[in-house]
């Protein structure tokens, strides 16, 4: 099947391009900014699958459908955008949560034409991380994503979404600017020693020639020095993650965002974190990232612990949501540093298979708060009989978060866990029992909420259409990825073994 050859780029800025659209249509229309953010989101989708149909699924491993533009050639900086088949899926899965998520909109009733506008320029820079091989553009999409989900949380948001809003924007932000220390050092320590100046991501960790020559940036600098600098990307990545003691700003982020931005956030702006950790920090230094192994898989396990226990005791349903977040991200963790093909395969199926997941999740939470005025478990509670959909989704939304064999997550939990096995041995064995603590108050919580005494309120309806829609569409894909795992496997498995190949150069 044959593509535009430009057709990446359309899908990348058709949603930035729509935005002001959409602010100066929705001004004299609230419906006409709803119907114009869910086309152009609904297009993406569709371009995004046309690029899938047409990938060639036996070079998976490497760049297709690249754009090159010498954009500064004095500061080495170019437009460079392409896809391997990670970069893919995550592309799909922003295109496909973006979506969901502005289907479920239908309860903003307030500056419907902002909200769909910043949503609409939200998409197109979430889609910037994962197509960009410019560590310059990379970081101008990474920055990008700030300002929207920034006013998104502020204006849209619960009682103490301006406090959710800085805090999000503070700790994220400190993140990049520590990121961006290494990204300096990363590119002049290249030009003094090749001496070409460039933030061309593929030249900088050997994937590419420079001159006729192939080069890596980690041969230049000592271990120790590499050291400090891969923490400093990985600090910067991690707060997205976000990985313990970094975490704080995601649970007031989560409760305060309104219900389709808690969806993003979790959904694919986690993803950015555990994304820039595999493409960027290990190929650039995988002697550090080797020797740090075992530590970072120890901070993996404390996310899942940790977060597992907090998370039992959560009376709010959307910040349990929140907080199993974490947890989940810290399988990723573990499998991102194995080493092993298998264990990275799982850390990436998790990303996707987390970002459906929790994306459903966090859609019935926030429903729960406009059809029942509360998401506290003792309100919503005991209402199966009024809600009956809702319930079937939340259970089937709760199974899948555990990891029941048959659904997404089971499939990357055990891959990854296998991956930290054959690394690690029994050493790591006590990771089996975060899923036991993931099972414990994921459990807990739907027999209080849809299994406990049952009771009535007055004015509490089931499932409206957007949300049927919504949820049924996630839903789908989790069972899928589930029952069918290859669906996914065939484009990262290569892309898994060039980032466990770094472990053993």
């Amino acid at each position: 099947m044959e593509v535009l050859s430009y057709e990446l780029s359309i899908i990348l800025w058709l949603p930035i391009l729509a935005s002001p659209i959409t602010y100066v249509v929705g001004k004299n229309s609230r419906s006409a900014a709803r119907w114009l953010a869910i086309i152009v989101s609904l297009l993406d989708l569709i371009l995004a699958l046309h690029l899938t149909l047409a990938f060639d699924m036996s070079k998976t491993a490497e760049l297709q459908f690249v754009e090159y533009y010498n954009w500064i050639p004095t500061a080495g900086i170019s437009y460079i955008i392409g896809v391997d088949g990670f970069s893919l899926i995550m592309v799909l899965l922003s295109t496909i949560l973006s979506l969901a998520a502005v289907i479920a909109s239908n309860h903003i009733h307030d500056s419907e034409h902002l909200y769909y506008a910043l949503f609409l320029l939200l998409e197109t820079s979430l889609i910037g991380v994962f197509v960009s091989f410019d560590l310059f553009l990379f970081y101008v999409f990474w920055e990008l994503v700030l300002v929207p989900m920034y006013f998104l949380i502020a204006i849209w948001g619960g009682p103490r979404r301006k406090y959710a809003a800085i805090k999000f924007f503070i700790y994220t932000h400190v993140g990049s600017v520590i990121m961006l220390v290494s990204f300096f050092y990363i590119y002049w320590v290249f030009g003094a020693n090749t001496g070409t100046f460039t933030f061309n991501l593929l030249q900088l960790i050997g994937r590419t020639p420079l001159n006729g020559t192939t080069y890596s940036v980690s041969q230049f600098i000592q271990l120790s020095l590499q050291i400090y600098l891969f923490i400093a990307l990985f600090i910067g990545f991690g707060i997205k993650v976000p990985i313990v003691p970094f975490h704080t700003w995601l649970p007031d982020a989560h409760v305060e965002a309104p219900g389709p931005i808690s969806v993003i956030l979790a959904g694919v702006l986690l993803k950015m974190g555990g994304y820039g950790i595999l493409r960027i920090a290990i190929p650039m230094f995988p002697e550090a990232a080797s020797y740090l192994s075992w530590y970072i898989a120890i901070i993996g396990v404390i996310n899942m612990f940790y977060a597992g226990f907090v998370a039992m005791w959560q009376l709010d349903l959307k910040r349990l949501i929140a907080y199993s977040s974490i947890s989940h991200m810290g399988i990723v963790v573990i499998g991102s540093f194995t080493g092993t093909t298998i264990g990275i395969a799982g850390a990436i199926y998790m990303m996707f298979a987390h970002g459906l997941i929790n994306g459903l999740l966090f859609l019935i939470a926030e429903m729960y708060k406009y059809h029942v005025h509360s998401r506290l478990i003792p309100d919503i509670a005991g209402l199966t009989k009024q809600m009956p959909i809702a319930s079937a989704f939340l259970v089937i939304g709760g199974f899948a978060g555990l990891g029941l064999p048959g659904l997404a997550a089971f499939v990357a939990e055990f891959l990854a866990i296998l991956g930290a096995f054959n690394r690690w041995g029994l050493s790591i064995a006590y990771v089996v029992f975060g899923t036991v603590i993931n099972a414990a108050y994921i459990l807990w919580a739907i027999q209080r909420v849809v299994f406990g005494p049952q009771k009535e309120k007055s004015d509490v309806k089931d499932l409206c259409k957007p949300e049927l829609i919504s949820y049924t569409f996630l839903t789908i894909l989790i069972v899928l990825l589930g029952v069918y795992p290859p669906l996914l496997m065939k484009f990262i498995a290569l892309p898994s073994e060039v980032v466990a190949g770094y472990f053993t150069s």
